[in-house]
């Protein structure tokens, strides 16, 4: 690491609100994984898995979901030598042409006392895996460390552990947090540029988020084409049945928001 995280981390300014920020900020680094392979969503699959707390309740049959972290799969490009080297650097530049700011993964260690990758890249036509912990005292413990294998190319990211502070942010209701999903990510769905993705909770159905955006919120879409210059462009207006959202223009380009 290029700085103290756990500086860091206890500067980052996060709500208690906020707490579904390491969530999106796990899927939306997994949708550039994919890109990074596919050129594109198409072919690209992402699994949001809730892991549940193991408590007195739980043991007991309670069968209400208490959140304690998630898992974030893809079949992306995988953490090459160049995706480890950005994620191991603090303020990292190598998004900053899609809007990051550098700091995202840093909320998971903000929000939750665990955080383990696995993930499997290809150099030189050969395949290889990569795990390690990320952590607040360990910072990248044992990423260094690469084998041979022959499991297909993709990340399984998962956190737990979820700090009490920001438990109220997260739904008791998988559908609810599938919704949420979907807004926070509308623009992408939007502009058709999100990969194929499924949020599995325990006990629940599996939760197939195109369909939920296709079947809630594409249909009260109206879409106008109009061209300027040679160029052709796109104006969607939809208006949003979240109680907390305001009224805004989006302006974006290669399906990401730019301006507001």
């Amino acid at each position: 690491m290029l700085t103290n995280i756990r500086g860091l981390v206890d500067r980052l300014d996060l709500a208690p609100s906020k707490g579904l920020i390491p969530l999106f900020e796990a899927v939306s680094n997994a949708m550039d994984a994919i890109e990074d392979r596919f050129g594109g969503p198409s072919g690209g699959a992402i699994t949001i898995r809730l892991l549940a707390t193991d408590d007195i309740a739980s043991q007991g049959g309670d069968e209400t979901l208490i959140t304690d972290g998630f898992e974030v799969t893809d079949n992306g490009v995988g953490f090459n030598d160049a995706n480890i080297a950005s994620f191991g650097e603090a303020y990292t530049l190598s998004k900053v042409k899609l809007g990051g700011k550098g700091v995202g993964r840093f909320t998971f260690l903000k929000v939750f006392r665990h955080c383990d990758v696995r993930s499997v890249y290809e150099h030189g036509g050969k395949h290889f895996s990569r795990n390690f912990t990320f952590s607040i005292t360990e910072e990248l413990n044992g990423a260094q460390a690469v084998s041979p294998t022959s499991a297909p190319t993709g990340t399984s990211l998962r956190v737990c552990g979820l700090d009490e502070r920001y438990r109220a942010a997260w739904p008791i209701d998988p559908e609810l947090l599938a919704q949420r999903i979907v807004a926070h990510f509308l623009i992408r769905f939007a502009a058709r540029s999100c990969p194929g993705m499924t949020l599995v909770a325990p006990g629940r159905e599996a939760i197939d988020l195109q369909k939920l955006f296709q079947e809630t919120v594409q249909p009260h879409i109206e879409e106008r084409f109009f061209d300027v210059r040679g160029h052709t462009f796109a104006l969607q207006a939809f208006r949003h049945r979240d109680g907390r959202a305001r009224h805004d223009y989006h302006l974006c380009a290669n399906g990401r928001d730019v301006m507001t």
